[in-house]
C-alpha cells in the first residue's frame, strides 16, 4: 500500500478553497500511484476555527464539503479532518477515512488543548472511544494530534487509560495515522519525530504523521510531515514551511531522508512564512515599514522581501535631530541592496510641535528619554497613515522582531 502525505496550507474559514486544494492534491497522488492520501487536522474548515465552530451554518458548510471529498474517495482513499456535529452544543474535532464513496473509519479527538491560540475545550466535545477499520486488508487506526502524544514517556501528567495509540493497537491497528495542526517552535520537529519513532518501536507498527503548514493569524505551522516504519526508522520527510506531497510505502525499510534545519535557519523560515501568510490571508499584497538603519528594521526588511517580493515592500526613513548620519547612510545602503522603495520624511517639524506643546508642562525638567521616545509615536502615526492611504500592511520593527 502506498500512502501520500498531503501537506497543504489551508485558510481558516475558506472551506471551498481548502477542499479544492485537497482534491487537486488527491489527483496528483492518484496519478503518482498512491492508494490513500492523508491531510492534516481540521483540514476542511481550517485550523484553528475558534468561534466559527459554534456557528451552525459554518459547521453545515464544512459537512457538505466533507461529502464532496467522500465522493472523491471513489478514486483514492482520503484521510482528512472536519467538524462533526450539528453545530452549537455538541461538535467534535474529527478525523475521517473516506474510501469508495463512504465513511470507512472515524476518530474524534479526546485530549483537547487549552493553551494559547487554541482553547479547543471551549468549542469541542471530547470523545474517548477510538476505533479502527480495515483498509486494503490493513487495520488502520486514526489519532488526532495530542491524542497520540499523551503518554508517560513524553508528558509528565498523562491520563494513561486515554492513551489512544495503545488502545488502537489493542483493537487491531497495524498502521497508525496521526493528523495534526501542530504549531512551530524551534526544535519542535525533532521532538515529534522522537515521539513517533518511540511509538512505532513500542507497538511494532508504522506511523504516518501529517502536519499542517502555513500561518494562520498568530500561529505558524511548520509542516515537516513524515513516516516511520515499524522499526522506528524514517521512511520520508515532507519539506518544512511549504506545501509538499510525499508518497511512502509503510512496509519499506527505513533510512533517514532529508535534513533538519539549524535553529536559527528554521526560525528565519518560520518568520518568512508567518509574514507571507498573514499578509496574503488578510487580503493584502504589500507591506510598509520604518527603516532606521538599525538591526531591527534591517531584519524585518529582509524577511519582508523574501516573504512578499522586493516590489511589494515600501520603506520610510523618518529622520530627526537624534538621527545620526551613519544610521541614515545604513538605511540607504540597505534599501539599495534589497532593491526596495525608500521614501524620506523628516519628522523634525512634528517633533518640535510636540515639544512646543509640552514646554510649559515640562518647564524646569531636564531633557531625557521622554523627548527621544516621542519620535516613535510620530513615526507610528506616519506609517499608519501610509498603510491606510496606500493599502500596504504595516510591519513592526521593535525588539529584534
Amino acid at each position: 500500500m502506498k500512502i501520500a502525505l498531503g501537506q497543504i496550507n489551508t485558510t481558516v474559514g475558506a472551506i471551498s478553497g481548502n477542499v479544492d486544494k485537497m482534491i487537486a492534491f488527491a489527483d496528483k497522488a492518484k496519478a503518482a500511484g498512491a492508494d490513500m492520501i492523508v491531510f492534516h487536522e481540521l483540514s476542511i474548515p481550517g485550523y484553528p476555527p475558534k468561534e466559527l465552530a459554534s456557528r451552525r451554518d459554518f459547521v453545515e458548510a464544512n459537512r457538505r464539503a466533507a461529502e464532496k471529498l467522500k465522493q472523491k474517495s471513489r478514486d483514492i482513499g482520503i484521510v482528512c479532518g472536519y467538524i462533526e456535529g450539528p453545530g452549537g452544543a455538541v461538535i467534535r474535532n474529527t478525523a475521517v477515512l473516506f474510501d469508495g464513496g463512504r465513511i470507512l473509519s472515524h476518530s474524534r479527538k479526546d485530549i483537547l488543548p487549552s493553551f494559547t491560540g487554541f482553547n479547543e475545550r471551549v468549542h469541542f466535545t471530547p470523545w474517548p472511544h477510538p476505533w479502527i477499520n480495515d483498509y486494503d486488508g490493513v487495520g488502520v487506526g486514526l489519532a488526532i494530534s495530542e491524542d497520540a502524544w499523551v503518554d508517560k514517556d513524553f508528558w509528565q501528567e498523562h491520563p494513561k487509560k486515554r492513551f489512544v495509540p495503545g488502545r488502537l493497537v489493542k483493537k487491531g491497528a497495524r498502521l497508525l495515522i496521526i493528523i495534526a495542526s501542530s504549531p512551530f517552535w524551534a526544535g519542535k520537529a525533532a521532538e515529534r519525530e522522537k515521539a513517533a519513532k518511540a511509538l512505532a518501536r513500542r507497538y511494532r507498527v508504522p506511523v504516518i504523521y501529517v502536519n499542517q503548514v502555513g500561518g494562520n493569524d498568530s500561529l505558524i505551522l511548520d509542516g515537516g510531515s513524515f513516516a516511520v516504519n515499524a522499526d522506528g526508522r524514517i521512511l520520508a520527510r515532507a519539506k518544512r514551511f511549504e506545501e509538499d506531497l510525499v508518497i511512502v510505502d509503510p512496509e519499506a525499510p527505513g533510512e533517514s531522508k532529508g535534513v533538519m534545519e539549524e535553529p536559527v535557519e528554521e526560525i528565519r523560515r518560520a518568520l518568512v512564512l508567518g509574514v507571507r501568510d498573514f499578509v496574503h490571508k488578510c487580503g493584502f499584497q504589500k507591506a510598509v515599514l520604518g527603516l532606521s538603519g538599525g538591526i531591527d528594521s534591517a531584519l524585518v526588511a529582509c524577511i519582508a522581501v523574501e516573504a512578499l517580493g522586493k516590489e511589494n515592500v515600501l520603506t520610510l526613513v523618518m529622520p530627526s535631530m537624534y538621527s545620526s548620519p551613519e544610521s541614515l547612510r545604513d538605511a540607504e545602503v540597505l534599501a539599495r541592496n534589497l532593491s526596495i522603495e525608500r521614501r524620506t520624511i523628516s519628522i523634525e517639524p512634528i517633533h518640535n510641535a510636540y515639544l512646543k506643546s509640552l514646554r510649559e508642562e515640562f518647564k524646569g525638567l531636564p531633557a531625557d528619554v521622554t523627548e527621544e521616545n516621542i519620535q516613535a509615536r510620530i513615526r507610528g502615526n506616519l506609517l499608519m497613515a501610509f498603510s491606510n492611504k496606500l493599502g500596504p500592511l504595516l510591519l513592526t520593527t521593535g525588539n529584534k522582531s
